[in-house]
């Protein structure tokens, strides 16, 4: 089997996953209000070619550069990057590093989690005697 280490190891490590997960779903993506409208126009600027002065067509406020609306919450989100369906939230300006770290504690769950039933199913396989089996023609 696996060692203690490796068992309290995987316990807090999946704590850590869930713990982000809750903070991502309950994060601000970096909304936009009436109230930060101005700070969030002075922090990227137009370019009048992809990003030029317009209002959003349902908050009807100034929208900032790299905003969209997000339809799926109905609200405008800085520096939009996609909503996620895992974490039902926008990923915007104000949560991207924390949903990276979602997507990187994850990734390192599963391999870790990969490389441990790796191991296990080789002590398995080591201790049932399986590799000195042989096959037999009748």
């Amino acid at each position: 089997g696996i060692s203690f280490y490796h068992k309290i190891n995987a316990f807090w490590l999946v704590g850590l996953c869930a713990g982000v997960f809750w903070a991502n779903l309950r994060s601000d993506p970096g909304i936009i209000t009436e109230e930060n409208v101005k700070i969030e126009l002075q922090r990227y600027q137009f370019d009048g070619i992809i990003y030029k002065e317009k209002n959003c067509r349902t908050c009807e406020v100034p929208r900032p550069a790299r905003s969209k609306h997000c339809s799926t919450c109905n609200h405008c989100c800085a520096r939009f990057d996609h909503h996620c369906p895992w974490i039902n939230n926008c990923v915007g300006a104000g949560n991207i590093r924390l949903f990276l770290s979602f997507l990187g504690l994850h990734v390192f769950l599963c391999l870790y989690g990969g490389i441990l039933l790796g191991y296990i199913n080789y002590a398995l396989v080591q201790s049932a005697g399986l590799y000195k089996m042989s096959v037999r023609n009748r």
